[in-house]
């Protein structure tokens, strides 16, 4: 078999080490990837989406039993050098070269080594934030089957995966259905002059195949470990029985360095059995019954959503414009019409920052907002009740306003009414102490003595009537009633009762 074509899989292997020996130094996170630098595990692919660039190189050995019925064994050394790109997203492709040398324990020295090259496109998306689709098309070029044979197009093939994550722990759950069409077995000039040992090398076929596969990951960041199933069913008039199509199950294991690189372990158990292989047989693949195998990979940055030229910073939104300014103007006066200084006059808006000022000695006040709108004015001023008011602001135009505010309330108050005990309204003097306030009734005998909060002893006298004398508290904005009705006693000349 082609003895320069697996010299050359040598050089391309080392080259491939070098690569994934200097990625140690890039600051990407590691990821799961195939033997085709795709995410996936030993044979199944995921629909996750891919690392930007990635790199993998696989080295196995497999172990034959006996199938040629001549009680020999056969050893397989093989490995597989892979690069992916993923321009965008939802778009990666890949090539990968496999090389393999196989030898046989019979008499028949068939002893070689093949070159396959297998190109591979994937499309993907998700789904949900659980669930992600992909498809995928590949072609592969069969090696050389004997000195001076060129590779050619063996098979081309399309498949459809799903990815599954049910769950917040770290499992996924993987599924993938396709076909290939198959023409490797065409490669093979000379059948009857085909070495037995050669039937288990080439690993071509003569029948088509429906591809399915299941598998099952689970990890955290670190390490993560795998089970797959996968099963090519060949199909046709020449394809041996379902069970003697090749059946894998893998179990494997991965350990993430915390960069770019990743680690992988796995065991290949054929669970098949073996299709006839004498010299009038179709070709059927024949994959070795146990396989063990290493893979050292390394992946570099998330994919492009868009190439690097077309992602620009977004503009800076436009300033907004400036609120349209408004003025208050007016004037506060009191109950009388006068003017009121230094009262307190505020404006505040349903949207915008509140401005307030004094009156001058005017009582006039001349406020600007930067707003327009409802608004409430309030004034305030020294022993006057607050006032409140709602306005309606305008762009670049003034609200005039006039308040009156009313009278400013005592602090306290006494009052009340004098009469004799005929309820004759009386001429009477009113004296408050302490502070010595005097008052007198009006001529309807009415009183009223404004006083600080406090206690007092009001005096009431009138001529001709006997003095009384009342001790009386008054709070704060109080007001205390003191109606009095008048005793006879001495009376003044000339004073008589009303």
């Amino acid at each position: 078999m082609g003895q320069g074509l697996f010299s050359g899989a040598g050089h391309a292997a080392a080259a491939g080490l070098v690569m994934l020996l200097a990625a140690s130094a890039s600051s990407a996170r590691a990821q799961n990837v195939a033997r085709d630098a795709l995410p996936g595990g030993a044979r199944l692919g995921r629909a996750e989406a891919p690392a930007r660039f990635a790199t993998s190189l696989t080295g196995e050995y497999g172990f034959t039993e006996d199938v040629l019925g001549d009680g020999a064994s056969h050893h397989r050394i093989g490995g597989a050098l892979a690069a992916a790109v993923a321009p965008i997203s939802w778009l990666a492709a890949a090539l990968r070269i496999d090389a393999r040398y196989d030898t046989h324990g019979g008499d028949e020295d068939d002893d070689g080594a093949t070159l396959d090259a297998r190109l591979v496109a994937r499309v993907r998306a998700d789904a949900t934030a659980r669930v992600a689709f992909a498809l995928q098309a590949g072609a592969w070029l069969v090696g050389a089957a004997g000195e001076g044979s060129a590779p050619e197009l063996g098979a081309v093939e399309g498949m459809g995966l799903i990815t599954l994550r049910p769950g917040p722990a770290a499992l996924s759950l993987s599924a993938q259905a396709g076909f290939r069409f198959d023409r490797s077995g065409e490669s093979v000039s000379a059948r009857d002059q085909l070495a037995a040992g050669d039937r288990l090398a080439l690993g071509v076929s003569d029948s088509n195949a429906v591809l399915m596969g299941l598998g099952a990951q689970i990890g955290g960041a670190a390490w993560a470990a795998f089970l797959e199933w996968t099963w090519d069913l060949l199909l046709g008039g020449a394809a041996p029985e379902a069970l003697e199509s090749p059946m894998h199950i893998v179990a494997g294991a991965a350990w993430r360095s915390g960069g770019p690189l990743t680690l992988t372990g796995f065991v290949d158990v054929t669970a098949s059995q073996r299709p006839a292989t004498g010299p009038g047989d179709a070709l059927a693949p024949i994959d070795p019954r146990f396989t063990v195998g290493v893979a050292l990979s390394a992946t570099f940055g998330p994919p492009r959503s868009r190439s690097a030229s077309q992602i620009r910073p977004p503009p800076p939104p436009p300033p907004p414009p400036p609120p349209a300014s408004s003025r208050v103007t007016g004037r506060v006066v009191d109950d009388l019409g006068a003017p009121v200084a230094g009262a307190r006059v505020s404006v505040t808006p349903e949207s915008g920052a509140p401005v307030s000022g004094t009156t001058g000695a005017d009582g006039g006040f001349d406020l600007e907002l930067r707003a327009r709108g409802a608004a409430r004015l309030v004034v305030e001023a020294a022993g006057r009740p607050r006032v409140a008011r709602d306005i309606r602001l305008s762009a670049d135009t003034s609200a005039a306003v006039e308040v009156a505010l009313e009278p400013a309330l005592p602090l306290g108050q006494i009052r009340g009414l004098v009469r004799s005990l005929r309820g004759a309204a009386l001429d009477a003097r009113i004296v408050v102490e302490p502070g010595h306030m005097e008052a007198v009734t009006d001529r309807d005998g009415n009183f009223e003595v404004n006083v600080e909060p406090g206690e007092y002893e009001v005096t009431v006298s009138a001529d001709g009537y006997t003095p009384q004398r009342r001790r009386v508290r008054v709070e704060e904005r109080g007001v205390v009633l003191l109606n009095l009705d008048m005793r006879p006693g001495r009376r003044d000349r000339g004073q008589s009762p009303r």
